[in-house]
């Protein structure tokens, strides 16, 4: 079944299901967005740009066709029109058709669900766990709303698809590094995708400690 809902495409941000992602809605093309969602089911799609987003971004620069719906769970309006909102992602999305390019997007999308493979309790929780491994090994690689948690910001006996999603959106790698992994609707796939990303944060991670106690640079402090 197809739905429509307002998109609002970003640069810098990749929204997944079952997390809180903050935003502050401040253009007048978005906030309109925002006003008319609240009357409605109060969902909003979530685009990547990309890249050479720049020179038409007042326009329709391309985006990624899969993305992630999110539905608005709290809001602040402030008296000039701006919002504060707190989007929960719901599910991914891929793009039918633009049906309203002015003065925000709007599109027809088709929902994604997840792909879970025949796979045995066993294979899971070993992928669980290896997922787990590499997280807490990396800590610090974890961010929300540009803050460094130093924690890893998951429940580990969720379901596992819940899982990845949760650790692609909180790890600090950049946007078209977290793109492949929401476009990939096979669990086990996905999966795959998350740990070798965590297994080279980590090889970096021992690169940069080996150097500091190697040189005593207190650069690297």
């Amino acid at each position: 079944m197809r739905e429509k809902i307002p998109l609002f495409p970003l640069p810098n941000v990749v929204l997944f299901p079952d997390v809180i992602l903050p935003l502050h809605i401040f253009e007048p093309r978005y906030r309109l967005m925002v006003e008319s969602a609240l009357q409605g089911p109060k969902r909003i799609g979530m685009v990547l740009l990309k890249k050479g987003w720049e020179e038409k971004y007042y326009e329709n620069p391309d985006i990624y066709p899969v993305g992630c719906m999110g539905e608005i769970v709290d809001q602040e309006r402030f008296p000039d029109g701006r919002f504060n909102i707190l989007l929960k992602g719901i599910s991914r999305f891929s793009v039918s058709k633009i049906v309203q390019p002015e003065p925000y997007r709007e599109a027809k999308i088709s929902l994604l669900p997840d792909r879970i493979e025949n796979v045995t309790e066993s294979e899971t929780e070993r992928t669980r766990e290896k997922l787990r491994g590499a997280a807490l090994s990396i800590p610090e690689f974890f961010v929300y709303n540009k803050m460094r948690l130093n924690r890893v910001p998951v429940d580990f006996t969720a379901p596992l698809a819940t899982i990845i999603d949760t650790l692609s959106y909180y790890l600090s790698i950049d946007p078209y590094e977290k793109q492949p992994i929401l476009e990939e609707t096979r669990v086990s796939e996905r999966a795959d995708l998350l740990y070798h990303k965590m297994v080279g944060m980590l090889q970096m991670k021992k690169v940069y400690l080996e150097r500091k106690h190697t040189t005593g640079d207190p650069s690297l402090n």
